[in-house]
């Protein structure tokens, strides 16, 4: 395997300073931003380190996105870069949102204002799906890692489950679900979901 690229201090705060400011339509585009920008332009990072951090930030509370983006920085360049991934993955999209919060309240009521923020919309929710399928496609490398994402949703969405619920499910699917997802019995597996979170 061979060496990954390693970025100059200047070349990571422009990457963090672009995530921050393109990151709109919420962790799951934020989420393959990064991955875009720091796994498939620049190999700062590996498929596998990316993956193994995202994962570790979502059992983190807080809001993952930001918290993967610190850890990039710091994992680039210490606390220092740490500190100033964070920093710049928070405040340039802070200071956009405020200025569209400024635009519409100020000219929310005008027609073309109207127009603007519903193409806004529309676009966001191209990016949200884009991202989610992009990130799925990277982590669901299995068959029976797509049985228990559709069952956490299906458990999320339509039962209600808290989202703790759900973890406590999927950690019941590793205690008891594990031999059946190696031998394929994918009902099985799936059915332990449904168990947990009833």
């Amino acid at each position: 395997m061979p060496p990954q690229p390693q970025s100059t201090l200047a070349e990571a705060v422009r990457a963090f300073a672009k995530i921050g400011v393109l990151s709109f339509g919420g962790p799951a585009a934020q989420i393959a931003l990064m991955h875009r920008t720091l796994v498939e332009e620049s190999g700062w990072l590996s498929e596998r380190q990316y993956l193994n951090a995202l994962n570790f930030c979502m059992l983190l509370p807080g809001p993952e996105a930001m918290q993967l983006a610190t850890y990039a920085g710091w994992r680039l360049h210490g606390v220092v870069g740490g500190l100033l991934a964070g920093l710049l993955f928070v405040i340039p999209g802070a200071l956009v949102i405020l200025g569209l919060a400024m635009i519409y309240v100020y000219f929310g009521n005008l027609p073309l204002i109207e127009g603007l923020f519903l193409g806004i919309k529309a676009a966001v929710l191209i990016i949200v799906i884009e991202a989610l399928l992009k990130v799925a496609k990277r982590a669901l490398t299995a068959r029976h890692y797509w049985l228990v994402a559709a069952g956490a949703f299906i458990g999320i969405f339509f039962t209600g489950s808290l989202l703790t619920e759900v973890i406590f499910s999927l950690d019941g699917i590793g205690l008891l679900g594990f031999e059946a997802a190696l031998t394929r019995d994918y009902p099985v597996m799936f059915g332990t979901l449904f168990l947990f979170t009833l």
